[in-house]
């Protein structure tokens, strides 16, 4: 593996298990409007914005800003903590840290909350930089997100490489033109594997992949 300079997480499903918190807010959600949702596809809240996420459901424009407004008063008050770093996670970034990379977030998660997540767990000693989704500068896709911190380092795009768990991230990295490493314990589909540039089963084996 070639050596990168800048190391971008995503955050759900990767740094941190939010599996409780999302789901819990998507069924708070799909409550208030009387929707229906199947117990085995909650998982697929967990890493594309809300605005595609619910786009099935809520086809209405009107109706689906409505009911991501719902499930964002219910995350920030109670979803962002029913959330915890993955086992290994905080050590694996004192490690990477110690090894000299800049490490940021590059999450679909809005700015505010993204930064509710890394201070709450602890995770502000690591990270250098939060790198977010902010509907009011119009970034909503990953790729935007990444675009916006390549902007911001003024990163070589060859010296970047994105860590994350889903086909959503793939795809944002290719697009963006920056490398991606993808790990098990995240909620990407089981083919996932096959699309990725770099697969890991273990938070030491990505330790091991990027020393």
């Amino acid at each position: 593996m070639k050596k990168y300079d800048y190391l971008l997480f995503d955050l759900d499903g990767t740094l941190t298990d939010s599996y409780e918190g999302i789901t819990n807010g998507v069924k708070f959600t799909y409550g208030k409007f009387g929707k229906s949702y199947k117990e085995s596809e909650l998982y697929k809240f967990i890493g594309p914005p809300l605005s595609l996420t619910f786009g099935r459901d809520f086809p209405d424009e009107e109706e689906r800003k409505e009911a991501i407004g719902v499930f964002r008063e219910y995350y920030m008050t109670r979803g962002v903590y029913e959330n915890r770093p993955y086992d290994g996670v905080v050590e694996m970034l004192a490690t990477l840290k110690s090894k000299g990379y800049f490490i940021a977030t590059a999450t679909s998660k809005q700015y505010y909350m993204a930064n509710t997540v890394v201070d709450y767990f602890g995770l502000r000693e690591y990270i250098d930089e939060v790198f977010a989704a902010d509907e009011k500068a119009g970034r909503n896709s990953k790729a935007d997100v990444l675009l916006n911190a390549v902007d911001c380092l003024k990163a070589d795009r060859s010296k970047c490489v994105l860590i994350g768990d889903t086909d959503y991230d793939i795809e944002g990295a290719e697009k963006v033109g920056i490398d991606n490493v993808i790990v098990s314990w995240g909620y990407g589909e089981k083919d996932v594997e096959n699309r990725a540039m770099y697969f890991v089963r273990s938070i030491g084996e990505l330790i091991e992949l990027l020393s």
